[in-house]
């Protein structure tokens, strides 16, 4: 087994997921790579230090005031990613706002010749009307040289 496919398996291996034939691979390939034998180390010591902690009860739904509500609880200070989420968001709502009007500029602007010309049926009877005058020029051209 490659070092590629036996690196994203270490975390199978620690959860069981994995058929015998891919476990002993893994195993195989950690027993002779140490930069997997360190990850496998790794993976082991945060499933540790996850299961000593505390449970406890989140909200339902993840909202900034639910956030804020945990942490006041638990003696916390105030978290600096809720503040950065805010802003990120209202970021991304100006960013889309500016790309829309942008597009209704660039789409309605004067350098548009069709937001000029007026639409509805008599167009289309003018643009005909063109299309057979320039028909008949050129065959009344083909004519004449002929």
């Amino acid at each position: 087994m490659n070092h590629f496919r036996a690196k994203r398996r270490l975390a199978g291996l620690l959860d069981g997921w994995l058929t015998a034939r891919e476990e002993a691979g893994v195993r195989r390939h950690v027993a002779a790579c140490r930069r997997c034998a360190r990850h496998l180390w790794e993976l082991r010591a945060s499933e540790q230090l996850l299961r000593g902690l505390p449970h406890a009860l989140a909200p339902r739904v993840w909202t900034p005031a639910g956030e804020a509500g945990l942490r006041a609880a638990a003696g916390l200070a105030p978290s600096f990613a809720v503040a950065v989420e805010d802003r990120m968001a209202m970021r991304a709502a100006v960013a889309t706002a500016l790309v829309v009007a942008l597009f209704a500029v660039v789409a309605s602007g004067p350098w548009n010749a069709r937001a000029r010309e007026p639409r509805g049926p008599h167009n289309l009877l003018a643009a005909a009307e063109r299309e057979a005058t320039i028909a008949k020029a050129s065959f009344e051209r083909a004519w004449v040289v002929n």
